[in-house]
């Protein structure tokens, strides 16, 4: 793995407008029907039936981000911002389950946005090879467990949970426990594989909850 450093700007959130976005998911589409190797700027605007000068517009010149790189951002802050929007939701209600949620939210997430999920797993190996890669997914997964850590002493305050004495310590441990069940997920070609990593995150996580000191 390559050694990443923090990089403010990669928190910030990607403005882009429309047709960036239609270019940006016809991309994702593309990668998740042929591959990422194999997509090209040609088959990106025959795709969306626009002109190639159009896509490199918006994408092209070294002023501009380009369509790789917008494209983990914007995979990235879009799903932080589904995550974010659906644990409002259960935070908002009688039945919040902590840290349960969480893992049902990731699991729609897959299959709500097939092709951004897919991405992922190549944002993933970009990042376990190319230090620039590193900074964007290293930031990422902190966001993660700043996020875990909050469920975690939300679910204590709401009763979900008893006083646990080291709730960053255990969100450390669960942490990898679901981004390995999503990645597997992800790559698991048997039908159906989804809702048996989905109920075996469940349970190891609940395991790794019992299991946790309390005061």
């Amino acid at each position: 793995m390559k050694t990443a450093h923090y990089r403010p700007e990669i928190l910030q959130q990607l403005p882009l407008s429309s047709k960036r976005i239609q270019i940006l998911e016809g991309y994702l589409s593309l990668c998740l029907e042929i591959g990422v190797s194999e997509v090209t700027m040609d088959k990106i605007a025959r795709k969306l039936n626009l002109s190639l000068g159009s896509i490199h517009y918006h994408f092209g010149g070294k002023e501009k981000l380009g369509l790789m790189e917008s494209s983990i951002r914007y995979v990235s802050q879009e799903s932080i911002k589904f995550i974010n929007f659906e644990l409002e939701q259960r935070l908002a209600s009688d039945n919040f389950a902590g840290m349960s949620d969480y893992i049902d939210i990731a699991f729609k997430w897959i299959k709500t946005f097939p092709h951004h999920s897919r991405f992922y797993l190549h944002f993933y190996y970009l990042g376990s090879i190319d230090s620039h890669y590193a900074d964007y997914h290293a930031q990422y997964l902190d966001l993660m467990r700043s996020r875990l850590t909050g469920l975690l002493f939300q679910g204590v305050g709401r009763g979900v949970y008893p006083e646990l004495t080291n709730v960053e310590g255990l969100a450390l441990k669960i942490h990898p426990v679901i981004v390995g069940s999503v990645l597997l997920s992800l790559l698991d070609p048997v039908e159906g594989s989804s809702a048996i990593h989905h109920q075996r995150t469940l349970d190891i996580v609940s395991e790794l909850i019992k299991n946790a000191e309390i005061k």
